[in-house]
Formats: structure tokens, sequence, C-alpha cells
């Protein structure tokens, strides 16, 4: 509310206030503060102030040269307080607008200084702490740090780095291939070897079962499906070891049992080629050779166990480890050469040959001036009545003095501890004058 004194009373919103005025006593000095009536500066620039202020002013002049109050002075009077009245309003008006643009300019500015506070620093950056969206093209030219998950919606996310590192121990594919299996599921790379192609490690929704391929020369588009069909597709070689609990199948075969049964062979044979004669250098045969075939031999070469120990009585003779024997001192009784596969317990020789199977035997024994006869046994039984004597001739009184008498034994097993044996006796000296 603006107050405008006029002498000693007031002048409040158009009204005066104070001592009743009447037209008497209303002398022309109570106007002196008229013209010096103060208008707010916000409304010096109002033609209705300024007209006022200059009305007021000549009201003034015209007062001072006046004697007395008359008619003509009360209808001015009348007259500049209406227009001080209407000055006054105009001015309230006026400061009004003013106060409203004030308001205006203040809102503004202050939403102005508030949105220059939220900005980032063009030069040193900042934090942006609400939802943000761009609806253009979007460059960043430093590095990027997100403490949120990143949502990528669109068809394809390029990426042109040299590396990807990830903390993520399992990378998920295909969340949204849940409600229907018709897209292929893995991983592909590009390759050029003279041409562009791609290798890679699939599923294949069709066949429900993956594929290692190289080759494959079309895009992979925007449906990620391989064509297994097309010409370049080609399966690819793994360099990997397989381990299975139970088995191992490869369209529908168990190879586990094959393995096993080719390790088992493989292993036989390995053992097997261990123990056969090199077919350069030969070797030695320890235990048993059944040919099945035609033998092509063109030198055999048998080692002799050779006594130099005088013998008489019962002599074993193991034919598992030697079949020929040589005695070089002369015996000193009559001898029974016993046959047997070992001198061991359960070494008979009637458990080392089969029936059917023949084994033979040479004896090499230097006789002295006295010579001795000998005698066959087989696993300590005598064998009298299963030999047969080369010639019909027994040599049953006695060797050839100062000689080499050679003996010959094959026995054929026909049975259980039942035998066929052909014997030769062979006198070997050189007369009456032998150095035997």
């Amino acid at each position: 509310m603006a107050t405008q004194r006029i002498g000693n009373n007031r002048i409040t919103d158009g009204e005066v206030t104070g001592p009743k005025l009447g037209l008497n006593s209303i002398g022309a000095n109570n106007f002196t503060s008229a013209a010096n009536t103060y208008i707010s500066s916000a409304a010096t620039t109002n033609p209705a102030v300024v007209a006022a202020f200059n009305a007021a002013n000549a009201a003034f002049a015209s007062a001072n040269n006046i004697d007395g109050i008359n008619a003509t002075q009360n209808t001015n009077i009348t007259s500049v307080t209406n227009t001080a009245t209407a000055a006054f309003l105009a001015s309230n008006t006026a400061t009004l607008l003013n106060d409203g643009v004030n308001t205006t300019q203040n809102a503004s500015v202050a939403a102005a200084f508030t949105r220059a506070n939220n900005s980032l620093n063009a030069n040193t950056g900042g934090v942006v702490g609400g939802a943000t969206t761009f609806s253009a093209n979007l460059t960043i030219n430093g590095d990027t740090s997100i403490s949120g998950n990143l949502f990528v919606s669109g068809n394809t996310v390029s990426i042109s780095s040299g590396s990807i590192v990830a903390n993520d121990t399992m990378i998920i594919l295909g969340l949204n291939n849940y409600s229907a299996d018709i897209l292929d599921i893995g991983l592909a790379g590009h390759y050029n070897d003279g041409t562009n192609a791609h290798s890679g490690f699939i599923r294949d929704f069709a066949t429900k079962e993956w594929y290692l391929f190289k080759g494959y020369t079309p895009d992979i588009g925007g449906t990620n499906n391989v064509n297994l069909a097309d010409g370049s597709f080609a399966i690819d070689t793994m360099n990997a070891n397989l381990k299975a609990p139970a088995s191992v199948a490869v369209k529908g075969v168990d190879l586990l049992v094959y393995s096993n049964t080719m390790f088992d062979t493989a292993n036989a044979a390995f053992t097997r080629a261990n123990n056969s004669l090199n077919a350069n250098s030969g070797g030695a045969i320890s235990g048993a050779v059944a040919v099945r075939s035609n033998l092509n031999i063109q030198t055999v070469t048998e080692t002799a166990n050779i006594y130099s120990t005088a013998i008489g009585g019962n002599v074993i003779l193991a034919l598992a480890n030697n079949s020929s024997y040589y005695f070089d001192v002369f015996p000193t009784a009559n001898i029974s050469f016993d046959l047997r596969a070992n001198n061991q317990p359960g070494g008979d020789l009637n458990s080392f040959l089969a029936t059917g199977q023949m084994i033979s035997v040479g004896i090499m024994l230097s006789q002295g001036a006295t010579p001795y006869r000998a005698n066959l046994m087989i696993d300590g039984v005598l064998q009298t009545t299963s030999t047969r004597w080369s010639g019909n001739v027994n040599p049953a009184f006695g060797g050839t003095a100062n000689g080499i008498d050679v003996y010959s034994f094959s026995v054929l097993k026909r049975g259980a501890n039942s035998y066929i044996i052909l014997a030769s006796n062979t006198a070997f000296a050189n007369g009456a004058t032998s150095a035997y």
C-alpha cells in the first residue's frame, strides 16, 4: 500500500486521512508537499503520473498567487486530488507489473542456475545421478565405467576391441530360445585360407546335436542358423582326450567295448612281439613252439648240456631245459637215464607232454676200459617193454670200451603215462688204439 503525505495529512490508496479537510481549511501552504510528492521510480515513466505531477506543480504555483480560498481554488484542489489519486493507482499498477516481471525473471534465473549446477563440466566431466535418454548417436572417446547393468536393445552389438575380458565364468546364450527351439546355439569365427570362411562349434536346432565345423562360406545372418546341407559345410578336427564314465557312443555304437578289445589285443601283440625272434638276428626260445604249417629251417644249432662229473645209477635228464647231453667223464656203474620235464616237484614228463606229442633226446656217453650200459626211465619208471631198439638190438651187455656210446630216444606219448619209445645205440671209437 502506497502512502503520500500532503502537509500534515496522508493520502493512502487515493484517500486523504488525518484532520478533516474542509474547503475553507486547506491553505496554500498545505500543498507545499504536493509538488514534492514522491513517486516511485518504477512509475515515473507513466504518462498519467507525469501529468499529475505537472498539474500539482501548476496548482501549487497558482495557490501561491491567490490570497484566500475561493471556489476556483477548491475546484483546483479537487482536480489535483483526483489526478494524484489516478497517478497513485497507475503507479501501483506499474509496480505490480514490475514485481510480476521480477518474479518471472527470478524464477527463470533460479531454474537456469539449478540446471547449470546439475550440468556436466565439458572439461572435467561429472556424475549423472538420474535416468538419461539419448535420442541420437552417442560417441565416447575415452574409457567408460558402468557400475550397474547394461541393457542393449537392437539386433547387433559390434565390438571392435582387440580382446574381450570378463570376470564371468559362464557365457549364457539363447535366453529367448526357451519358447521354441528354432535357433542354432554356439560360437563361430571368421578366417581366410584363400577363401573367406567360418569355423565354429554349434548345436543344430534341427538335429539337436553338436557340430565342430569349418569351411562354411555363407554369412551367418540374423537367424544365427548354419545350413548343414551347404556344400561348404565340413566337419572339423578336434584334438582332445575323451573320458566317459561307462561308454563312448559314436553313431550309436559304443566305442568303449571296441577300444578295450583293441587295447587288449595291442598289448598281447606287444608282448608277443617282444618275445618273438628277430628275423635278422634270431634269438632264444625258452618255451614250447608249435608249428602249424611248413617249417623251412636252414641251420639248427642246439645247446648241449655237458657234464664233467662221473655218473652212475639214476641220472635225471630235464628235457624242458635241454635235449642234448654229453658226459665226458667215464661212468662208474650202469646208468638209468630218467627222462623228466625238470627235476622240480611236479616236473614230470607226463604233465609236460600232451597225448600225441613227441620229444627227442640225444645222449653222448664216454666209456672207459670198463664200459657200462644205460637203461631208460620216464618219471622214475623203467620203460623196458615200451622201448623199441633200432635194428632190434638191445645193448644189454654194456657199451663201447674206450669209445663213445650215442643213445637216441624219441618218446611219443599215447596216453597218460603211456609211451612208445624208439631207441638206438651207436658206438663211436678208433678201434683198439682209441685215445678215449
